[in-house]
């Protein structure tokens, strides 16, 4: 199954991607992993979003910009006409979402047109994607114009955007037209095939995909794309302007690992184990990887840090789902790590892999601590929610992903009701990839009249660089020459299976209503170098919902 999640989505591999409700996203080390034998954990996937009335967009200022590399486009001067329909906060941006850039500046003119494939002078192609195990639109081709009562949750959702970005973006006379192009297996082979879709079939200008694989396609094609986050950075910068995620890169995800591991657990007892033996031992880490689609990288990668920062030697374990061995490799991760006394085992695969060698530790009576860094978006209480709760309710680590909120409280669904207030967005579409389709059209927005990935590029380094606070858990980062990954800090959580999630509907059925993570004070990120050294309070306190910022800090 195709999913991030992502998330994104960290971005481990596509197979470390959320779920097919996934993602995104965020992407983290972001496993996308296919796998046939987990029906009932995708069924858990299954389930789209009808809707009810809700809250529309709320005012207030613009959230705070902390120190960072210099580079920060303001908003235009006093005087400058702009197009902002919807302008929010003072000085005002794009629109109300948190992450939004300045507002775009007036335009009137001629926009040359064709600049690129898929731009006319009236049109932008856009490729979409759902996330597979049920999550998708019901068919290939273009988005509806409009809603309609026979569209399922992801065409209407779709739809709905398409008429959002429309309407409360600047792009200089054009309009986008999303293009639904879903694979139609989980496989390498029919991800990239989709993406050969997106480009032959449909002559896109750009792309938002929750696959490693079709990201490859993309970027020596020419065509711009939003991708799950976890390759190395030169994986985005050699495709030139055409390849960028919203998520971490693996490289930074894994100094961020290596930092919080040194600083806070290394050389002491593993007290959060399930083994009362463990509890009295000193830790011994493992790492469990996904080891195909470009993130077998992150294993060497990863033990040169530990080693070189605090001496710690590291159990590697490689795991492939896109193989007929990879499941039963799973079991043979439990019972190698078991032998070799590791005691703190870090988590790097897609959220299928990871509920199967979860129940493989429990069944081979194994507790070890799990430590969790945003891979295969186990950062995400949906998807925390799908493993062994015995075993994660040791689970604990740092996240890339912003604070979970209510749906109702996040900017994509108040984005959506300002456009249909009489249903609600796919949640999986909110949680997982509305922040990297929201970038991807500031994306458009920034590059001007002339559109082209080039011009994309330098857009997007004008955005500068931004770290929210207030509200402090938000997600902070930029781009620049080199860097084409967005997500730069961290927060810390552990799981607590018992605890409300903050958005109950989100998980099924009324009995798959517990468990949520909770945040360590109030999701407070963290930058490389500003891992704290004293270790955090983990299964003592925490927060497991943000507080609304309808506001951003008024």
């Amino acid at each position: 199954m195709v999913m991030a999640v992502l998330v994104v989505v960290i971005l481990l591999p596509s197979a470390l991607r959320p779920p097919a409700q996934q993602s995104t996203q965020t992407a983290q080390f972001s496993p996308n992993a296919p796998h046939q034998n987990q029906q009932s954990i995708i069924a858990a996937f299954q389930q789209a979003s009808s809707g009810t009335a809700g809250a529309g967009t709320g005012n207030g200022t613009a959230p705070g910009v902390g120190a960072g590399p210099p580079g920060l486009q303001l908003p235009p001067p006093k005087g400058v006409p702009n197009f902002c329909p919807h302008g929010f906060g003072i000085p005002p941006r794009q629109t109300a979402d948190i992450y939004s850039g300045p507002c775009a500046t007036a335009w009137k003119g001629n926009n040359g047109g064709a600049t690129w494939q898929g731009v006319t002078g009236n049109t932008i192609k856009i490729c979409v994607q759902g996330n597979g195990a049920g999550n998708n639109p019901s068919a290939n081709g273009p988005v509806a114009a409009q809603e309609s009562a026979s569209q399922n949750a992801w065409d209407r959702t779709y739809t709905v955007f398409q008429r959002y970005f429309n309407q409360n973006f600047q792009f200089y006379g054009r309009q986008v037209q999303f293009i639904v192009s879903d694979p139609s297996g989980s496989g390498i082979a029919a991800e990239q095939t989709a993406a050969v879709s997106c480009d032959q079939q449909y002559g896109v200008f750009g792309a938002w995909t929750g696959n490693e694989p079709e990201c490859s396609y993309f970027g020596p094609h020419g065509i711009l794309a939003f991708c799950p986050g976890g390759e190395e950075q030169s994986y985005y910068t050699d495709s030139g302007p055409n390849l960028w995620t919203f998520s971490m890169s693996g490289e930074e995800l894994s100094q961020l690992t290596a930092e919080w591991i040194c600083k806070q657990l290394a050389g002491k007892d593993a007290a959060w184990a399930g083994e009362a033996d463990y509890q009295h031992t000193k830790r011994k880490f493992g790492l469990l990887l996904y080891d195909t689609r470009g993130y077998q990288y992150l294993g060497p990668y990863m033990a040169g840090l530990l080693k070189s920062e605090c001496g710690v030697n590291l159990d590697i374990v490689y795991s492939d789902l896109d193989t007929q061995s990879g499941e039963a490799s799973l079991g043979q991760a439990v019972t190698k790590f078991k032998s070799d006394g590791v005691t703190s085992v870090l988590i790097d695969v897609d959220y299928i892999s990871s509920a199967v060698f979860t129940n493989d530790s429990a069944n081979e009576d194994w507790f070890p601590e799990f430590l969790d860094n945003g891979g295969g978006a186990l950062d995400r209480n949906q998807l925390a929610s799908l493993q062994n709760q015995t075993e994660w309710a040791h689970a604990f680590g740092i996240t890339p992903g912003a604070m979970e909120r209510p749906l109702e409280d996040t900017d994509c669904y108040r984005s959506y009701q300002s456009v249909d207030p009489a249903n609600t967005p796919a949640f999986v579409f909110c949680d997982y990839d509305y922040d990297s389709l929201y970038m991807l059209m500031t994306a458009i927005q920034d590059a001007g009249p002339d559109l082209t990935p080039a011009n994309v590029e330098a857009g997007l380094y004008k955005l500068g660089f931004r770290y929210p606070d207030p509200p402090k858990w938000a997600v902070g980062g930029g781009f620049a020459p080199g860097r084409h990954t967005y997500v730069d800090d961290v927060a810390m959580s552990w799981w607590n299976p018992t605890a409300p999630p903050p958005d109950p509907n989100t998980y099924g059925t009324a009995s798959d209503n517990v468990g949520a993570y909770e945040y360590i004070d109030i999701g407070q990120r963290y930058r490389p170098g500003q891992m704290p050294s004293t270790t955090a309070p983990f299964f003592a306190s925490g927060t497991t919902v943000a507080p609304d910022p309808t506001a951003y800090g008024d």
